[in-house]
């Protein structure tokens, strides 16, 4: 749940810099879907993240929002699935990464996660957290 925080703002700052919400319609639906996740109503937040993606979908924060509910319920494969599609919309969005890495580990797929985690470094190769999330993983 800690990771709501950091999600909802590492989010705003993608939305301020992405015009691609499709219509006002679709950013109303994508903030509601951020409050309803916010207040842990994961199923309704998966319904306006999907008529989000609806509107628009080649919006990879929508993909990812989405993921992230998925993620919350423990639909880890349906997470997943949204995590790749925000990659393949967006191939440096980070954010997503991190997310299917998270779910990765979750799973106790740690190939996966560590394969996920030099993913990242190769974009973000100064985050020393994804570092230290990839030393802990291999200890495993």
């Amino acid at each position: 749940m800690r990771y709501i925080g950091i999600f909802i703002l590492a989010l705003t700052v993608l939305l301020a810099s992405c015009a691609t919400a499709g219509s006002e319609a679709g950013m109303e639906s994508l903030n509601r879907g951020l409050e309803q996740m916010e207040n842990g109503e994961y199923e309704a937040a998966i319904a306006s993240f999907t008529d989000t993606i609806r509107r628009d979908p080649t919006f990879a924060g929508a993909f990812n929002s989405r993921g992230t509910a998925y993620m919350y319920m423990g639909n880890f494969e349906r997470a997943i699935s949204d995590f790749n599609e925000a990659i393949r919309l967006a191939p440096s969005f980070v954010n997503a990464m991190i997310n299917r890495a998270n779910v990765y580990r979750h799973m106790e797929d740690f190939e996966q996660a560590i394969t996920s985690y030099n993913e990242i470094m190769r974009i973000s190769p100064n985050n020393a957290d994804l570092f230290y999330s990839r030393g802990l993983l291999m200890k495993q």
